[in-house]
């Protein structure tokens, strides 16, 4: 089941790859042939979407604080069964060996390993932290406080993503101004992507 939907990836991500080629090809043909058609149309289809709407959700700050205190030992509980039930199916259950085997292309072998070892040692550590914080909420909530203080800072998103959000058209007039050059390149690199996936394909 697994190598099947592998498999149905790669050819799903090859027939994009190709369709977009085609499409390249297409694109500076256009650009060879009718500029001025291309950048009319390029100018209809260029819209900005800016990312503030999207993460204005993110922005907002959710306090649980007195809600988790409220229930502390529900939450102790639950954060203390998570924590064991995760630890015994790392474990016990999971087989380390046969995932590896499975995500093994006979290249990369020792990497997929050490992945694998670094991702069950860093899941181990986080459980084991959750299931004393899951103890400390069950039994005296109040030590938890003062770490709550120190490590709870509410990071906005606006100054991270302002780069993205800036529009710039130095390559749009690069592109305009010579056009007919960036439409060979198009199609040439267009082409050798083609030429190259035949022998995935």
């Amino acid at each position: 089941m697994l190598n099947f939907l592998i498999d149905l990836l790669h050819q799903t991500f090859l027939t994009f790859l190709v369709g977009g080629c085609v499409i390249g090809v297409i694109a500076g043909a256009g650009m060879l042939i009718n500029p001025n058609g291309v950048l009319r149309l390029n100018q209809y289809f260029n819209k900005w979407f800016s990312t503030e709407k999207a993460t204005d959700v993110l922005d907002r700050q959710h306090k649980i604080e007195r809600t988790l205190y409220r229930h502390h030992r529900l939450t102790g509980v639950l954060v203390m069964v998570g924590s064991v039930y995760t630890l015994y199916i790392l474990n016990f259950s999971f087989n380390q060996k046969l995932t590896a085997a499975l995500l093994d292309d006979g290249k990369n072998n020792y990497l997929v390993e050490w992945i694998l070892e670094s991702a069950v040692l860093a899941f181990n550590l986080g459980c084991a932290a959750a299931l004393v914080v899951g103890a400390i909420l069950l039994v005296r909530p109040s030590l938890l406080k003062g770490f709550e203080a120190l490590l709870n800072h509410w990071v906005n998103t606006e100054k991270s993503l302002q780069t993205i959000d800036t529009m710039r058209y130095r390559l749009d007039h690069f592109i305009a101004s010579h056009i007919r050059i960036a439409g060979i390149l198009v199609i040439l690199g267009s082409i050798y992507v083609i030429n190259a996936l035949r022998n995935f394909i």
